[in-house]
């Protein structure tokens, strides 16, 4: 018991704090990138990752594709509320149990795709982009 205290306690003192704004937004880093390292999931290439709870690398053809940056941002609220470790490791856990698709995490993102606010939160992060 103590050493599963002591580790949250590190892997919090480790992940710090994360400001959060009154609407309930983090902050998060959208950037684009030219390559990512290939992957299919269902048949359809993976155009965004989460890297953490605070970044999303995105390919430019998906810059402005307010759903997949909604999913995404579902993914950092996951980390956040999960902590790095614990993201990771239930993740991990889900697709291998359940599968990509049926992966409860990946369930509630893709939920996030046509949900209003992270959909208006996705629109104001795209707004943030200077990259063309």
């Amino acid at each position: 018991m103590r050493a599963a205290l002591a580790l949250t306690l590190a892997l919090t003192i480790a992940c710090g704090t994360v400001t959060i704004s009154e609407d309930g937004r983090h902050p998060v880093t959208l950037t684009v990138v030219d390559s990512l390292t290939p992957a299919t999931v269902g048949g359809h290439s993976i155009g965004a990752r989460t890297v953490s709870m605070s970044e999303i690398v995105i390919l430019p053809e998906y810059a402005t594709f307010t759903p997949l940056v909604a999913h995404e941002l579902c993914h950092t609220v996951q980390w956040r509320q999960l902590g790095a470790a614990g993201f990771l490791i239930t993740y991990a856990h889900q697709v291998l149990t359940f599968g990509y698709w049926d992966a409860p995490l990946e369930v509630e993102c893709r939920a996030a795709e046509g949900d209003e606010w992270y959909l208006a939160w996705a629109d104001d992060l795209i707004g943030t982009l200077d990259w063309r």
